[in-house]
């Protein structure tokens, strides 16, 4: 059995990368291929075994035993994007919706050729507030296209509201670009107890609130086909996890929690 969880940042978070090469001295942690920043699994599971281990300890495991449920990588969903008009807007592009539906041939849109988007291009569910037919992100202007398929993307109840009114979907290169460049870059110093600077000044790297993020997790047993027989009353370890993750739950994830980043609201959705 696996579940998916929808992560939406209330506050902009850090989830550092030691390798601090570039120009900001403390990166987000990215996937090496893409570019494209992620939640690590293991940062995922410290998470929740931090916040809910007292109640749920044993699906975690201990030393003398593993846990019993598989805690995949938070995946970039939406990307936030100032907008001329409206504020913002949420960005996808084909390489993660195919990714995220990749279970459902149906959202498949490999083979569309309505979904191939190249140049200055995005498509959008809702195009009745653009007279124009066009979009500014940032200082790029784009030509807005309405999306065939409604199911292009399919969310819990809780987000289609607002997603759909703020979706755009742009081209994977376009994607790349816009997600590299307008994370917040934050310039920071470390102070002492007598008011002195003792480091810095060093910049710091975070990823903007409304950014969603998807993570799966999964019942072991299940998945390796070795469930036991187990009595009728008692729940799958991956239910006892949904029923903690409650729609609307709030978790903190990353650094920096003392002052308010990291701050997540949780949904699960079945799959």
């Amino acid at each position: 059995m696996k579940k998916r969880v929808l992560l939406q940042l209330h506050t902009s978070m850090h989830i550092g990368d030691e390798q601090g090469l570039g120009v900001v001295d403390m990166p987000i942690y990215r996937e090496k291929h893409t570019g494209f920043p992620i939640i690590p699994a293991s940062t995922i599971k410290g998470v929740i075994k931090r916040d809910y281990g007292n109640d749920i300890g044993s699906i975690f495991g201990s030393e003398k035993k593993e846990g019993t449920v598989i805690f995949y990588d938070g995946r970039l969903l939406l990307f936030p994007i100032k907008s001329l008009k409206g504020l913002y807007m949420l960005i996808t592009c084909p390489y993660i919706m195919n990714h995220y539906n990749n279970e459902n041939k149906q959202y498949n849109l490999e083979d569309n050729e309505a979904y191939v988007l190249e140049g200055n291009i995005g498509r959008m569910k809702d195009i009745s507030n653009f007279k124009s037919e066009k979009i500014v992100l940032e200082e790029f202007i784009f030509k807005v296209k309405r999306f065939d398929n409604n199911k292009v993307l399919s969310l819990s109840s809780e987000f289609n509201d607002t997603v759909n009114k703020r979706l755009v979907m742009v081209s994977d290169n376009t994607f790349s670009h816009l997600v590299q460049l307008y994370t917040e870059i934050n310039t920071r110093v470390s102070i002492n107890d007598k008011g002195v600077v003792e480091n810095g000044p060093f910049t710091q790297e975070f990823i903007p609130k409304e950014a969603m993020f998807y993570a799966d997790i999964e019942d072991l047993e299940k998945k390796s086909g070795q469930e036991k027989d187990k009595g009728a009353k008692e729940e799958l370890p991956i239910n006892l996890l949904s029923k903690e993750l409650t729609n609307g739950t709030y978790i903190q994830i990353g650094g920096n929690q003392t002052l308010g980043k990291g701050l997540a609201r949780c949904v699960v959705i079945n799959k």
